[in-house]
Formats: structure tokens, C-alpha cells, sequence
């Protein structure tokens, strides 16, 4: 049996095609495979210039880890540059896919499940209530019924949904803070700034306490 190296999902072995980089370019391909490893023995494709597509994969991630704030910029770049293209790739996946919408709202349902730590449904309401009315963020006074309760560290990032948790937001901000935390929202108002990540950090803390067993439920 001829020895297989499995890599992004696909198995090279000795019966792989060979294409050689002058042939890919004839055929219009992007990658092309001769079996030899690169300078790091990767037995991979390469692009047509010629680096190996594991290399590439391998240096992409380092830089990833290692800018995580330049990430955060360019998808924020990207997401306020092509917002209606994200809107309405959004939209399709949901017409195509109503059985991956559902899954990912049970899903949203079961962190939620999970996450309470705070079961004193009259606690959350007192902490949204002291805000007195005004959107936690902004500070622009709510209408009856106008605000949204808001996760200041959202269950999809670990957030526990309890008191300290929970604030009274504006449609606005909730929606445009999305699933950020404050630290990572560049459009927080600055003169709320500081309180909000002030917030933020504290509810790391306490959270991190109750996983140790060091607070109480």
C-alpha cells in the first residue's frame, strides 16, 4: 500500500495526478501537485507562485495569533465595506438553510440554559432597571418598552446571563455592538467608555469565580 498524507481533508499519495506548474498554468488552475516536498517537507500543493499551500496556512495562523487586534480591524474594514453583499449572503443562507438557522438558534437557547448563574428573574430586572431609563451606552433616554436587555459580554462569547450581566440598551447600540465586547466596540461612545470595559472586566472576574467554585450561585 503506498504510504498517505492527508492534508486539508485531502489524501496524497503515489496515485495523487501529477500536474507540474507549467501544465497548471495552461489549464487555468490555482494550485498544482508534483509529489516533492517543500523546504519544510510539506507534501502539499503549491500556489502558482510556488509556495506551498501548507506553508501558507501554517504562516497565516502564526499572524493571526500574533496581530489579533489587526484581525479585528480588517474584518471590521471588511464588514463596514460590504455590508449589503453580508447582508444578503446572510439572508440566502438563511432561505437555503432554514434547518442550520433553527440549529443555531437551539443552540443560542442551550448556552442561554447554561449559562444562567443568576435564577433570580426579579435581580436581572432590578439591575436593567438602574439605569434609570437610558440606554447603558449611550445614555439616550428609553421610551417604555424601547430597550433591548443586553448582554454586555454576549453568550456566544462565554457571558454568563446574569444581574451583573445584564444591562437596559438602545436598539441601536445593540445592534450595532452586535457580538463584540465594549474593549472590541470602536464605536462605544467614548464618554461611556470606560465604564462599560470597567463592566466588562469585572464580569470576567466574577465569572471566572464561579467556575472555580470561588462565588456564589
Amino acid at each position: 500500500m503506498s504510504a498517505e498524507i492527508i492534508y486539508l481533508d485531502k489524501v496524497f499519495d503515489e496515485a495523487t495526478p501529477r500536474v507540474t506548474l507549467a501544465d497548471a498554468r495552461a489549464l487555468g488552475l490555482k494550485r498544482y501537485f508534483t509529489g516533492t516536498p517543500c523546504k519544510q517537507g510539506h507534501v502539499a500543493e503549491r500556489y502558482l507562485s510556488s509556495n506551498c499551500v501548507e506553508c501558507v496556512s501554517v504562516d497565516a495562523a502564526k499572524w493571526h495569533a500574533e496581530n489579533p487586534e489587526k484581525v479585528q480591524e480588517k474584518l471590521k474594514k471588511y464588514r463596514s465595506n460590504n455590508r449589503t453583499v453580508l447582508r444578503e449572503r446572510d439572508a440566502k443562507r438563511a432561505r437555503d438553510n432554514p434547518g442550520k438557522v433553527n440549529a443555531k438558534n437551539a443552540r443560542r437557547r442551550a448556552r442561554k440554559r447554561l449559562a444562567i448563574v443568576t435564577r433570580d428573574a426579579d435581580a436581572i430586572m432590578r439591575q436593567i432597571s438602574n439605569e434609570g431609563g437610558k440606554c447603558f451606552y449611550c445614555a439616550v433616554d428609553l421610551l417604555p418598552f424601547e430597550g433591548h436587555a443586553e448582554h454586555i459580554i454576549p453568550l456566544s462569547r462565554g457571558g454568563p446571563h446574569a444581574e451583573l450581566n445584564l444591562v437596559l440598551s438602545c436598539p441601536r447600540c445593540n445592534i450595532g455592538k452586535h457580538d463584540r465586547l465594549p474593549s472590541e466596540w470602536s464605536r462605544l461612545p467614548k464618554r461611556h467608555a470606560t465604564r462599560a470595559i470597567a463592566r466588562e472586566r469585572e464580569i470576567i472576574e466574577w465569572n471566572d469565580a464561579q467556575i472555580l467554585g470561588l462565588g456564589d450561585f
